[in-house]
């Protein structure tokens, strides 16, 4: 994993535990008057999004552990119980899925981070930023392990925008040899065309990554989610997880528009055409259950969407993108939230 995001890392000594209560904080959420107390993360909470701290399974091992349903339902109760103010409750159901809890101090005050008890299984990671001034985009990165410097990318991004929340994998999506069963096929694992592994998070719903997506978006209906990939093409492409014509003030053609702006040398593309923007159909995240999902799918897994919702916005990117524009990128995203 690209190393892009190390010197954040230094920023937060070890702190120890304290009794100083963080309030669940984004507007619209209950405070909580729980005995409990969130454990200072000690280092900074972005410490936890590198692959040494992660420790994936690694491709064809095996070693990925899927979700089952009472998994899935911790998670959620999890999440749902920290959106209510009961600190109490978000840590046992947290720890029902194997999750540890800590907050984070400093400059990092107001974010809340959902780490794996015990690494080396792929869970997926999440923080949550619970301040009210937290901005509506969630960053998600089905691939960190795969896809190139999309977690650094993912960690800048969220901390530079002030963003409201990073999920990323704990696994390499090519962990599992066993097929996922949603629809969708792909070369990336195989060599050969063949249905996505049940450890790509991207394409399976039996996944906690799935789980914290869903209360997330659910719980936050008016922030936008930006899927982070990487592809082995030139410049971006974008897409609402559809392929269907979009207006000029929709997120995607104010994004693609934005990025035109930042890097004018550079392909940037849309499977969605708009008035002004350049459209071609590249990899444009139409299987994606998380894009499904948004676009009310009536079976994220199986069914493509009827129509977008305009929050979910699927990005590919060069490898020359991913390491070297993070700053341009970063400058598109803030023209697209301060619309």
């Amino acid at each position: 994993m690209h190393s892009s995001v190390t010197g954040w890392f230094v920023l937060f000594a070890v702190l120890g535990c304290t009794q100083e209560r963080i309030s669940s904080g984004a507007e619209g959420d209950a405070s909580t008057d729980s005995a409990t107390s969130l454990t200072e993360c000690g280092a900074s909470i972005f410490e936890a999004f590198t692959e040494s701290a992660i420790a994936p399974p690694t491709a064809n091992s095996d070693l990925y552990l899927t979700a089952d349903d009472a998994d899935k339902t911790a998670v959620r109760a999890s999440l749902q119980a920290w959106f209510e103010g009961d600190t109490d409750a978000a840590i046992q159901h947290g720890q029902k899925a194997g999750y540890d809890l800590c907050r984070g101090t400093g400059a990092e005050s107001g974010w809340v981070l959902w780490s794996p008890a015990s690494v080396g299984q792929g869970r997926a990671l999440w923080a949550l930023n619970t301040s009210a001034e937290a901005r509506g985009l969630i960053v998600e990165t089905p691939h960190p392990e795969h896809d190139l410097d999309t977690l650094p990318q993912g960690v800048d991004l969220v901390r530079t925008l002030g963003a409201r929340a990073l999920i990323t994998s704990g696994t390499h999506r090519c962990a599992n040899t066993t097929a996922s069963q949603c629809s969708g096929q792909t070369r990336v694992c195989t060599g050969s065309l063949a249905l996505y592994p049940e450890s790509d998070m991207a394409h399976t719903l039996a996944s906690r990554f799935q789980a914290v997506h869903e209360a997330m978006a659910g719980h936050y209906p008016n922030d936008l989610v930006v899927s982070l990939h990487g592809f082995g093409d030139d410049g971006i492409s974008l897409s609402n997880g559809t392929t269907d014509p979009i207006s000029a003030g929709d997120p995607v053609a104010r994004l693609a528009l934005a990025l035109e702006q930042q890097l004018p040398a550079e392909n940037i593309t849309s499977c969605n055409a708009f008035p002004g923007g350049t459209t071609e159909n590249r990899l444009c995240g139409t299987t994606n259950v998380q894009g499904r999902h948004l676009n009310d799918s009536p079976d994220a897994c199986t069914q493509a969407a009827d129509q977008a919702s305009q929050r979910f916005i699927h990005m590919e990117q060069s490898l020359t993108i991913r390491q070297n524009e993070a700053s341009a990128v970063q400058a598109a995203f803030e023209a697209l939230l301060s619309d």
